[in-house]
């Protein structure tokens, strides 16, 4: 993972974290739901998930994007459009991806 990703990914808030049996660093972070757009606006509903329920984000070592939120998840990679959309969701610079050279640089 470029070492932008993972600064800005830190500013964010995100922790390094890492898990027996996997290789490498993961950074992860916990935020109320509420604080998703995406999950205010078409997920919580107050019966599965509540506003004050925390949801999980986990970036992996490989560049994939997981939202996870109890027993649901979304996910995509940080080079696809779904994984940029989550990302940005919750504040992630506008960032432009080389898929060719896997690089991130500010926009």
């Amino acid at each position: 993972m470029d070492q932008i990703v993972i600064e800005n990914l830190l500013k964010m808030g995100f922790t390094p974290t890492t898990y027996e049996g996997q290789d490498g660093v993961f950074y992860t972070k916990k935020i109320k739901a509420s604080d998703v757009p995406y999950l205010a606006e078409k997920v919580v509903d107050d019966d599965v998930l509540f506003c004050d329920d925390l949801v999980t984000y986990c970036v992996c070592p490989d560049g994939e994007v997981q939202l996870v939120y109890g027993d649901q998840y979304e996910k995509g990679h940080m080079f696809s459009p779904e994984g940029q959309a989550l990302l940005l969701d919750i504040g992630y610079p506008t960032y432009h991806l080389s898929v060719d050279g896997g690089t991130c640089q500010l926009a």
